[in-house]
């Protein structure tokens, strides 16, 4: 997913330094999902809130890419629904699609492509390819919509930026004085 450089200048442009930031993001789980935000800004955000788009189940890291709703929202070219016959969507395994997105090809895919006879260095262009239009696709169908919608949850519960931003300071002040507590209590 990434481009070693070898004494090459490569230049990329905003958008695709964009989807490569969004790649780390999902890389190390840290996209801004509900489950997050409640971690960051418990202040402004409820645990009790669900999924922006289901509005049934919590919305975790793995609820993003197991949800019906989205599954059916995401559009796929032939050779991803031959790709779909492995049930990599299947959470309950050890490998589906997100460890796809993640960049961890499963041997079932690099053996699909070698039952199609494509050259090695074909191979590994191919699956690059792959695992970007999967997170391009994620991030145009589902994620965007995802944000869509938990905007406008934002909008119904009166919650603005203004509001995120005191929830730091608060949250730093807390724990300023949880620090200052503490240290009387150790004397």
């Amino acid at each position: 997913m990434f481009r070693v450089l070898k004494g090459n200048i490569e230049l990329t442009n905003f958008s695709e330094h964009e989807l490569n930031s969004f790649k780390v993001k999902i890389q190390t789980e840290e996209l801004p999902i509900l489950d997050n935000l409640v971690k960051r800004k418990s202040h402004v955000y409820s645990s009790k809130w669900k999924c922006s788009i289901c509005l049934k189940d919590k919305e975790t890291y793995i609820h993003l890419w197991k949800s019906n709703s989205q599954v059916e929202n995401a559009k796929s070219d032939d050779i991803l629904k031959e790709i779909l016959l492995y049930k990599i969507w299947d959470f309950n395994k050890a490998y589906n699609l997100s460890m796809l997105a993640k960049g961890f090809i499963h041997i079932d895919l690099v053996n699909l492509f070698k039952n199609y006879k494509i050259l090695d260095k074909d191979r590994i262009k191919l699956l690059d390819g792959l695992v970007n239009k999967l997170i391009f696709d994620f991030k145009v169908f589902i994620w965007e919509y995802k944000n869509v919608k938990l905007a406008d949850l934002e909008h119904q519960k009166e919650i603005n930026t203004k509001m995120k931003k005191l929830a730091k300071k608060s949250k730093l002040v807390v724990n300023k004085l949880n620090k200052i507590v503490s240290l009387h209590w150790k004397l």
